[in-house]
């Protein structure tokens, strides 16, 4: 099966502040995940969905600095640009990640895939149950529920899961959750608020680039360790 990864960009479909072009590290919140992506063994590839405004103009120079394909929707019809990607590249199912979430997990990535195709499922959503670190979200639905749902969609909440937005035409879905127990309900790795962002940032700082190849547990203690410190990215690293 031929699985690829849409990375929603849209601005509309951003939890917290817009943060997609905001420096983490030394590159931008989308560089960072569209790297971790290129982490997957035996991925096809990854796509960035992104909209017509002035504002996602910026995404698509990252696109094309990363050698990333794009596709744009305008903002009445955010599943246009999700059928066209899927319908260009020729992926059988794709997963489905937030731009603003630059820690999310490839171990993750690799279990949802390996759970999809063993489970023949058609749509998995792995991450919607309490306890999970914010920004673990991870999504999978073959292609042709896309290609035959996604025009009937219009003026979707993009911050919803895709579960919401299938759910009751799909007839095959799980919601799976994480092998660890651990309720990290308290901890964010996606950017949800400033304050998360400039906790990012205090991070890449103090850790260097060792930090985007840790595990995500061991990410996700970090952030929890540091959340009530309140450091600010100005502060040395202790």
């Amino acid at each position: 099966m031929r699985v690829g990864v849409l990375i929603q960009t849209r601005e509309r479909s951003t939890v917290g502040p817009d943060c997609r072009l905001a420096t983490l590290g030394t590159r931008s919140v989308l560089t960072q995940v569209v790297q971790r992506v290129r982490g997957l063994d035996d991925i096809e590839g990854c796509a960035i969905l992104t909209g017509t405004d002035a504002r996602d103009h910026g995404v698509v120079e990252v696109a094309r600095l990363q050698g990333v394909s794009y596709f744009r929707s305008p903002a009445d019809r955010p599943g246009q640009a999700m059928r066209y990607a899927v319908t260009q590249l020729g992926w059988d199912a794709v997963i489905a990640i937030r731009c603003d979430s630059p820690l999310i997990s490839v171990d993750l990535l690799e279990q949802a895939r390996r759970r999809f195709i063993e489970g023949d499922y058609d749509l998995v959503s792995v991450g919607a149950e309490q306890g999970f670190p914010l920004g673990l979200e991870v999504e999978i639905i073959r292609s042709r529920w896309l290609i035959a749902r996604a025009p009937l969609i219009r003026l979707a909440d993009e911050r919803q899961p895709l579960l919401s937005w299938f759910q009751p035409t799909v007839p095959r879905f799980a919601t799976l959750a994480l092998s660890d127990q651990t309720d990290w309900s308290d901890v964010s790795l996606a950017i949800e608020s400033p304050q998360d962002l400039e906790q990012m940032r205090w991070l890449s700082q103090a850790h260097g680039t060792s930090l985007w190849h840790w595990p995500w547990e061991v990410v996700a203690a970090e952030v929890r360790r540091w959340g009530a410190s309140r450091l600010s990215s100005d502060e040395a690293a202790a």
